[in-house]
């Protein structure tokens, strides 16, 4: 499998190029133009999921997510990653997913987990960010910008008050997260600040 991205990060469109045999995943909401011999089928584990699987060489597909933005690919190493479901693209690799059922401020229906060994694309209307926290480090995050966090990952919830609509995650390292920004920055007195900040 090969893959590009171009028109980061205003309108990302992700080619994907599949040799005979592999398969690539995605989601029903993703648009997708095809090229070559290819078998779809679906498959429904947390999400309904588009199964494409290449016949011959020279097998292309293109997917873009339903609202223009950004497209990062997040590769997975054995390590698991709690993913939101609506920014789910595709996936290539064995990866298994299961719902996010544990406890705690990331608890909701709308993350799920994935784990094993390939890569997956997450999608977020402006550009995306990856960073990793060291043991012990920590950030506070908007709740509306997290697109990805370590399903163990320490977390605690700052509920919101009269400066933000929103609640703020505070993570605790080690973690990787992955985020997107925002045109509406956050404020605290007179200046703004960014929708995610190391505390220390």
């Amino acid at each position: 499998m090969r893959f590009d991205i171009k028109g980061r990060p205003v309108r990302s469109i992700l080619k994907v190029i599949l040799f005979p045999g592999e398969e690539l995943h995605a989601s029903p909401g993703a648009k997708v133009m095809m090229e070559g011999a290819i078998h779809r089928v679906q498959k429904k584990q947390i999400l309904l999921l588009h199964t494409f699987r290449a016949i011959r060489p020279d097998t292309f597909l293109w997917l873009s997510p339903s609202h223009p933005g950004d497209i990062y690919p997040a590769q997975l190493n054995s390590e698991g990653l709690r993913i939101r479901i609506d920014s789910y693209v595709a996936h290539f690799g064995p990866l298994d997913i299961s719902p996010h059922r544990e406890s705690g401020p990331v608890h909701e229906d709308r993350w799920m987990i994935l784990r094993g060994m390939g890569i997956v694309w997450v999608s977020a209307p402006s550009p995306i960010e990856e960073i990793r926290l060291a043991p012990g480090e920590e950030v506070l995050v908007d709740g509306d910008f997290l697109i990805s966090v370590s399903p163990e990952a320490e977390i605690r919830i700052i509920p919101a008050g009269m400066e933000r609509l929103t609640p703020l995650y505070l993570i605790r390292g080690p973690s990787r997260l992955i985020l997107f920004e925002s045109r509406h920055s956050l404020r605290r007195g007179r200046g703004p600040i960014s929708p995610f900040f190391h505390i220390h």
